[in-house]
C-alpha cells in the first residue's frame, strides 16, 4: 500500500464523514501504528476504521462525495462493512453492533472454499456500491441483474447465506467490551484530530496481546487477535 496515498485517502475519507456527521475512530492495524510509532504500518495492506452499526445506510448519504473525489465504495449491510478504495488504497470500516455490554462484529477469511465463496456472494446480494471508475461489460450486466430482483428475495438470499456462513464455522466473531467505544479520546496522526478508543493501551492489549509494542510481521488477524470469541452466536442481533 502507497503511505502517501493512504494518508491522503484517509483525510479524504476524514472530511467526508466529519462534514456528514458521522462519527468514527481509529481501529485495528491503523489504530495499532498510530499510537505506537505515529505513523501506519509499513507492512500494513489497507487503512482501518471503526463505528456504531446504528442504521447502516446512514453512509449512503456519503456515495455521492465520495465518487466526486474518485473513490469506489461498497456498504454490506449485513456484515456491517464500508469499503472505500482509491488506486490501491483500501480503507475499511468496522460497523460494531452492540449486545448488552459487548460490541462485536463479523470476520470472513478468505479460504480456498467453493462454498463459502458461493456463500459470501449470496450474502453479498444485498450490497449497496457506487463506483467512480467505470464499470466493466461483466459489472454493468450482473449490476443490471441484481438491480432487477426483487428486494424481499435479495434479503432472503442474504439472510440464508448469512446463516450458513455461521453454520459451516467461516465466520469468525470478534467481540470487545463496549466500554472501549464509549467516551473516546482523541490522538494527533498525521497532523489531523482522529478519535480512538478509550483507554486505548488497554484496548490494544486486549486486541494484540501484553507486547503489542513489539511489531509482529507474522500477525494473523483471525487467529491471533484476542477479541476473536469463536462461541459467540453471530446469528443473533439482538441487543
Amino acid at each position: 500500500m502507497n503511505k502517501e496515498l493512504a494518508v491522503e485517502s484517509l483525510s479524504a475519507v476524514k472530511e467526508v464523514f466529519d462534514r456528514k456527521d458521522v462519527s468514527f475512530w481509529l481501529d485495528h492495524g491503523t489504530l495499532l501504528g498510530a499510537v505506537r510509532s505515529g505513523e501506519i504500518l509499513h507492512w500494513d495492506s489497507d487503512v482501518d476504521l471503526g463505528a456504531w452499526y446504528k442504521s447502516p445506510f446512514h453512509f449512503t448519504t456519503t456515495f455521492d462525495e465520495f465518487k466526486k473525489l474518485g473513490f469506489n465504495v461498497v456498504l454490506n449491510p449485513e456484515q456491517g462493512v464500508v469499503t472505500m478504495w482509491k488506486g490501491d488504497c483500501n480503507i475499511n470500516l468496522t460497523l460494531y453492533r452492540r449486545r448488552g455490554s459487548y460490541a462485536w462484529t463479523t470476520w470472513i477469511p478468505e479460504r480456498k472454499s467453493k462454498l463459502r465463496r458461493i456463500l459470501q456472494r449470496g450474502m453479498n446480494i444485498s450490497n449497496l456500491r457506487t463506483y467512480a471508475m467505470k464499470e466493466n461489460v461483466a459489472t454493468g450486466k450482473s449490476k443490471h441483474f441484481l438491480s432487477m430482483l426483487p428486494s424481499a428475495l435479495k434479503q432472503q438470499l442474504t439472510d440464508v447465506s448469512w446463516i450458513a456462513l455461521h453454520s459451516f464455522g467461516y465466520m469468525v466473531p470478534v467481540v470487545i467490551p463496549a466500554h472501549y467505544f464509549e467516551n473516546l479520546s482523541t490522538i494527533n496522526f498525521y497532523g489531523m484530530q482522529f478519535r480512538v478508543p478509550s483507554d486505548v493501551e488497554k484496548y490494544l492489549e486486549y486486541r494484540y496481546g501484553a507486547d503489542w509494542r513489539t511489531p509482529n510481521k507474522n500477525w494473523v488477524y483471525y487467529r491471533d487477535d484476542g477479541a476473536v470469541n469463536r462461541n459467540w452466536d453471530t446469528r443473533d442481533f439482538g441487543t
